[in-house]
């Protein structure tokens, strides 16, 4: 369960097949995950920028992008001194 835990706000890409009456139609999705649904038979699933949601036992060619290592140092970098930074945009008397 951690590993579908851990899939919140990383950006993937997985092909979906949605069935219709007797056809099967294929759609690529890519995105961040936004939402994750833990389900107690395992049939975990997740969404793909606050749409739909997506069966990930379903899912075929589900990869996890690369992410940006120096954007994500820059935002861990903002994050951790969140309190320091916004101490400098307010006046001193």
């Amino acid at each position: 369960m951690k590993q579908v835990i851990d899939l919140l706000g990383k950006n993937v890409n997985f092909i979906s097949n949605t069935k219709f009456k007797q056809y099967f139609i294929s759609e690529n999705i890519k995105g961040m995950v936004t939402d994750v649904v833990l389900s107690l038979d395992g049939n975990h699933q997740i969404s793909v920028e606050h749409g739909d949601f997506f069966v990930l036992s379903d899912l075929l060619e589900f990869n996890i992008l690369d992410s940006d290592p120096v954007a994500d140092a820059f935002e861990a970098l903002i994050t951790d001194n969140k309190d320091f930074i916004d101490s400098l945009s307010k006046p001193t008397l």
